[in-house]
């Protein structure tokens, strides 16, 4: 991968051509804030950091700011002062963003529990209705959620709900921490 250096302006993005393989042309201005780019022309800011206290023997992080044409080099450029703040600031971007990405959603939950738990440790009919129950049910509700991001509270309601049928008026009894029709008819 070839290396250069030059002031990002407008100018310079603009006239920065493909070529074979892809290639980096650092800022000047702003250490470790470069544009990256592509064979087929696709320019890319890019930031490349340190974490901090970890200094050379620290791994490099590398992290993308977003295309050319949907950021200017200035905001670009501005975008990674504020990263490289919170850098300097004892944190690391490019670390918290991959532990965003990794997270398991819902949806990949109840695949992984149909797979390892339903059909191994089930009958296989146990097993089907397991599927069809969390397929019709949590996943068009849940399924793109992340695993961190569902509540005891969301979790409660969506019970609830399945458990009574379509959405009826219940009440929430606190002690044994199950639904119950309300006898009223209101919760």
């Amino acid at each position: 991968m070839v290396e250069t250096s030059a002031k990002l302006t407008k100018r310079t993005v603009d006239s920065a051509v493909p070529k074979q393989g892809r290639y980096i042309l650092w800022d000047t201005e702003l250490k470790g804030f470069a544009l990256r780019v592509a064979e087929s022309g696709t320019k890319t800011y890019i930031l490349r950091y340190r974490p901090r206290g970890t200094g050379r023997a620290g791994p490099r992080r590398f992290m993308v700011l977003g295309r050319h044409g949907v950021l200017t080099p200035d905001e670009a450029r501005a975008h990674a002062k504020t990263i490289r703040g919170a850098v300097a600031a004892g944190q690391d971007p490019a670390k918290e963003r991959s532990r965003a990405n990794s997270t398991m959603t819902i949806a990949q939950l109840v695949d992984l529990f149909i797979s390892e738990h339903a059909k191994p440790k089930r009958k296989a009919r146990t097993a089907a209705d397991y599927a069809a129950v969390l397929h019709n049910h949590l996943v068009p509700r849940f399924g793109k959620r992340a695993t961190d991001q569902l509540t005891p509270r969301t979790s409660r309601s969506f019970i609830c709900r399945c458990a009574t049928g379509p959405i009826k008026p219940t009440a929430w009894s606190r002690s044994s921490r199950v639904c119950t029709p309300s006898p009223f008819g209101r919760a």
